[in-house]
């Protein structure tokens, strides 16, 4: 259980309502679990996001991947 969230806005998409909420991470201070919801509290999207003026770690050599070949290539 996350309680409530420690922000909740209201946004429009087109003409989608949506609120989207956000919940710190203790362990990971420049993240938030965000959740878009729609009418009727149905999820419509979850997911990690960088808390607002948190710094961007710079990327590996190589690319997102540090030069790592996925898996199967």
């Amino acid at each position: 259980m996350v309680g409530p969230p420690d922000e909740l806005e209201d946004r429009r998409f087109g003409d989608l309502d949506v609120q989207v909420r956000r919940w710190p991470l203790p362990l990971w201070p420049h993240l938030y679990w965000e959740v878009l919801s729609g009418p009727g509290g149905s999820v419509l999207n979850e997911h990690l996001v960088r808390a607002p003026g948190s710094p961007v770690p710079p990327a590996a050599p190589g690319g997102v991947a540090g030069g790592v070949e996925a898996p199967g290539r």
